[in-house]
């Protein structure tokens, strides 16, 4: 059976046919995730299939087992990180609030050049209209 969607971005319709639909359970079922996306072939844009919505279309499927390579692993316990870290440095506050300061600078002098545009536009435009 397959489940016919529609694509919220592009409204294509198309379908998720049988091989995938029991390819997403396995994934959706191993990697514990509650949605699949579905990717529309119009414009590629992902769209969520619920569990629920899966099931009822292969109402007959069955977990399968996963190969070893494929089984996520596992976290180490604490006591067996041997791993240490390095912790990071924090930049002084004085170059953190220069670089603010010349952000700032920059988005003012953006703002007073696109508000000069828009004052020489006006007067151009009333030129034109006053000849």
């Amino acid at each position: 059976m397959q489940i016919r969607l529609r694509c919220y971005n592009c409204r294509t319709p198309f379908a998720v046919k049988d091989d995938e639909i029991q390819a997403a359970l396995n994934q959706l079922h191993h990697e514990g995730h509650k949605h699949y996306n579905a990717l529309c072939p119009r414009c590629g844009r992902t769209n969520k299939v619920s569990k629920k919505q899966l099931k009822w279309a292969a109402p007959n499927w069955e977990p399968s087992k996963v190969p070893e390579k494929a089984k996520p692993k596992t976290k180490a316990s604490p006591k067996t990180k041997t791993k240490t870290t390095t912790p990071k440095q924090a930049k002084p506050k004085a170059e953190v609030k220069a670089k603010a300061k010349t952000k700032s600078k920059v988005k003012a002098k953006a703002k007073t050049k696109a508000k000069t545009k828009t004052k020489t536009k006006a007067k151009a435009k009333t030129k034109k209209v006053s000849k």
